[in-house]
């Protein structure tokens, strides 16, 4: 998780260098969602370690059984995938994800695999083990949602690319200067809680440099 959104992040600073920030909505998003999985793994990793992994095998079950109704009713002959080792695989990944079922039920609590669901269970946790925390459900209604309509064109988000000039329109081809602003400070935070979060988890000697660098930073 801290590789990606070390990757995401620096992704994000080269892209602002050429004032591209349309782009870097979809490398936003995948931060604030990094962070509140990392935070939701945190809470109770011997039980959403097992959550996460099911996660990943469900996706792949999902991609594996449309790939296998796609092969069924359209025989494609430039591929060379089988229907048979589509079904072999489905028939492993069935055996993975009910040993890990079983695994998961072991443990308290209902099975959360939603983002939002994940950053309300860890608000809850937060606010029952009396930790200080900024709202990550809030983060997730106020900045996940935005930047995920527009990483998915919708009409609203038409004005990012263009503006009115009196009679002629200007089109923000490589992106508009105006939002670089905002988007590498959103940048800055994600990393910096994500990098934090896992500092304190190895209980890594360079925690306290880290927070009192970051304490200490000005916020302008």
């Amino acid at each position: 998780m801290l590789v990606a959104a070390h990757s995401y992040t620096e992704g994000i600073f080269c892209l602002c260098q050429e004032n591209r920030s349309p782009p870097c909505s979809a490398l936003l998003r995948a931060l604030c969602e990094n962070l509140i999985n990392a935070r939701f793994l945190f809470c109770n990793r011997r039980k959403h370690t097992h959550v996460f992994y099911l996660d990943s095998l469900l996706e792949r079950k999902k991609q594996l059984e449309h790939a296998l109704k796609f092969l069924k009713h359209n025989r494609v002959a430039e591929t060379n995938v089988s229907i048979k080792d589509v079904e072999k695989t489905l028939k492993k990944i069935a055996t993975q994800e009910k040993k890990v079922r079983t695994r998961i039920e072991k443990f308290p609590g209902v099975l959360i695999l939603d983002t939002q669901g994940r950053a309300h269970h860890v608000d809850k946790h937060n606010a029952d083990k009396q930790i200080k925390s900024i709202s990550l459900e809030w983060l997730y209604i106020l900045l996940f949602r935005n930047l995920s309509a527009s990483t998915h064109i919708k009409f609203l988000d038409f004005s990012r690319y263009f503006k009115n000039e009196g009679s002629e329109i200007v089109v923000f081809l490589s992106g508009n200067a105006d939002e670089t602003e905002g988007v590498v400070a959103l940048a800055d935070y994600f990393y910096k809680e994500l990098l934090g979060t896992f500092l304190k988890l190895f209980k890594s000697p360079l925690l306290a440099e880290f927070e009192k660098s970051y304490s200490t930073k000005p916020t302008s």
